[in-house]
């Protein structure tokens, strides 16, 4: 019996999910030599999420949209498209949004291990550090060469 308790007090907690939640960020890609923004809103209802991702004009830059560990992604111009199918938005998404970070976890297969500044997601997509940089939160993964930054929009 003590043998039981310890053994379920010493797994790792399992991963939950927040039900919904909807989130307004500004944010930037840099990679390679080049970079982009705009204003992204995010929206998470059970095992679903969509990027909405919008030029500083207004116009849909592209939408990424995860589902069922399936990722579809529709943008304005072919060439910008075939570069965010190379990004694991599934795991970008979910550690910018749904992992706090101050507790080891796992979720959807990664290991969240918190640092003292962030945490940094292992798993079967590869490693990726997240960072707090004040309000923002900044993800960067060596092996893909890029770093995605999100900050909360400014309101008036």
């Amino acid at each position: 019996m003590i043998a039981w308790a310890l053994a379920a007090w010493a797994a790792p907690p399992e991963a939950t999910l927040p039900d919904h939640g909807e989130h307004v960020d500004v944010f930037a890609i840099e990679g390679h030599g080049h970079g982009f923004g705009g204003l992204g809103i995010v929206v998470h209802d059970g095992p679903t999420m969509v990027l909405e991702a919008l030029t500083p004009a207004g116009p849909s830059l592209f939408t990424v949209r995860v589902e069922d560990g399936q990722t579809t992604i529709d943008a304005l111009d072919e060439g910008l498209a075939d570069f965010l199918r190379r990004l694991p938005f599934d795991r970008d998404l979910a550690a910018l949004y749904l992992v706090d970070g101050t507790e080891r976890l796992s979720l959807l297969g990664w290991t969240i291990v918190p640092k003292s500044d962030g945490w940094v997601i292992k798993g079967p997509k590869g490693r990726a550090r997240v960072r707090r940089d004040g309000e923002a939160r900044v993800l960067r993964d060596r092996l893909r060469g890029y770093t995605l930054t999100v900050r909360p929009q400014e309101q008036p």
